[in-house]
């Protein structure tokens, strides 16, 4: 993530993601209790990856 951004994870599953950079806000909800991990990746590794998701879609549509 751009220096400067922030991700805001709750217990339940939702993140909130501030890009200032790119004038971006994005916020996944969830209503999970539990355990994330399983043979594709952790929990971790899911919100890299949804955070990196976002950010591509907002830099191509940047231009």
């Amino acid at each position: 993530m751009p220096q400067g951004s922030y991700e805001i994870v709750g217990f339940y599953g939702p993140l909130v993601l501030v890009v200032p950079r790119l004038d971006l806000v994005v916020v996944r909800m969830a209503n999970t209790h539990g355990n994330y991990e399983d043979d594709n990746g952790s929990y971790i590794h899911y919100l890299k990856e949804f955070s990196d998701l976002a950010l591509e879609a907002a830099s191509l549509n940047k231009g």
